[in-house]
């Protein structure tokens, strides 16, 4: 008996209907599909706290790390794959990165539901400093709405 988690429905033709019978949880997850979903963790724990990430930096590290343990692997030093761990921290320490640009630009999207609104984001272009990486962080929409509503406020008193 098959259940929702080992049924795939595949259409064969338009008029056909065909049940395939495949187990799902049998697949094996790698270790570069964990590497990825724990970047991808950590870049929006970073962004929460409005502090930009080197992506492409933590990935860059990452390859370097496994090619250099896989090299070894191959000399004999050792018989496994040390999958690397990387310092999360590192790739988004304020320290790491130049302050290239501070802006605002318009949010239209916010405007148009809030009518008499002229609404501004701002916006921080850091760059990484190890390479020309570079990494943008937005303010809350909120706080933008907040403070488009207090210019408002002061223009009308």
């Amino acid at each position: 008996m098959t259940d929702a988690n080992t049924t795939i429905f595949r259409k064969t033709n338009e008029s056909d209907k065909e049940y395939i019978d495949v187990d799902l949880n049998e697949r094996k997850v790698s270790f570069k599909d964990k590497f990825i979903k724990e970047l991808h963790a950590q870049e929006a724990k970073a962004h929460n706290k409005k502090l930009p990430f080197a992506r492409n930096a933590a990935r860059n590290d990452w390859n370097d790390e496994l090619e250099a343990n896989k090299k070894q692997v191959t000399r004999g030093a050792s018989t496994r794959i040390e999958i690397p761990q990387l310092e999360w921290k590192h790739y988004s320490d304020v320290k790491n990165f130049t302050l290239v640009e501070e802006k605002e630009r318009p949010a239209p999207e916010i405007s148009k539901h809030n009518p008499g609104l002229h609404v501004r984001l701002k916006t921080k272009v850091y760059k990484w400093k190890q390479s020309n990486e570079k990494c943008t962080v937005m303010e809350d929409p909120e706080d933008a709405l907040r403070r488009a509503q207090e210019v408002v406020r002061k223009q009308r008193t």
